[in-house]
């Protein structure tokens, strides 16, 4: 079941805290958080996930005269680590049946509890964390590579029907582990180095500039260059 604590907060609010557990949070206006060397671009009333021991530093501001309401969400016993996505969907379905105010809001909510107790006690969506893990570990070694399945499946003594099941399974692919991994090897370089687009679009193993900055904004909100300017004006 979800549970919900309402905070009141200022119209416009900047600081910084270190979590010590993983939270998932909405706010009534908009703004940005950053950690880990990453930008989340806040969005009203739409759930984030904000995970343990890191550093947040933030920047919000209410969308209308009224001042800001922070919203946490907590699910007991969910392991967020490989249930993320889908706990996720579940909460924003929560907060727009809660803000529609729907006749059957009730049942909904019901519903919605439901398939949270299915999904916290599927034991099946935390088993392939490992392999993914390890697909992520060969990955990183070579950014550049142009990767097959075949290739995984050799490192990983896994037939590639299994393989595709499993990923399946876990709601993901090949492309987006890929992706993924030099998005984050990319958005490092961003945040640490002066290195130009083009060469840390190179670096990080897309062939194409243009596709890394679509991939990139479709991540963060932000292009690269944009990103950049943010992390100075927050330093």
């Amino acid at each position: 079941m979800i549970r919900k604590r309402v905070i009141n907060l200022s119209h416009k609010i900047e600081g910084s805290l270190f979590t010590r557990n993983s939270h998932i949070i909405s706010i009534s206006g908009e703004g940005i958080i950053f950690y880990n060397g990453g930008i989340k671009k806040v969005q009203p009333n739409v759930a984030i996930f904000i995970p343990p021991n890191v550093l947040v530093r933030f920047s919000l501001k209410s969308i209308s005269k009224s001042d800001l309401i922070l919203t946490t969400y907590h699910v007991d016993g969910m392991n967020l680590s490989c249930r993320q996505e889908k706990t996720m969907n579940l909460i924003n379905a929560y907060i727009e049946v809660n803000i529609l105010d729907l006749k059957n809001k009730n049942t909904l909510i019901e519903l919605i509890n439901l398939k949270l107790d299915k999904i916290k006690n599927n034991k099946v969506l935390c088993n392939y964390e490992p392999l993914e893990k390890k697909i992520n570990e060969i990955i990183n070694k070579d950014l550049k590579r142009k990767w097959s399945l075949e290739d995984i499946c050799n490192l990983t003594y896994t037939s590639k029907s299994t393989l595709t099941r499993k990923l399946k399974n876990s709601q993901t692919s090949m492309g987006q582990i890929i992706s993924n991994a030099r998005l984050e090897y990319a958005t490092v370089l961003i945040t640490n180095t002066s290195l130009s687009v083009d060469e840390i679009s190179m670096q990080s193993g897309f062939n194409s500039t243009s596709y890394f900055c679509k991939k990139f904004k479709e991540a963060h909100g932000f292009s690269p260059r944009q990103f950049r300017k943010i992390l100075a004006m927050n330093k």
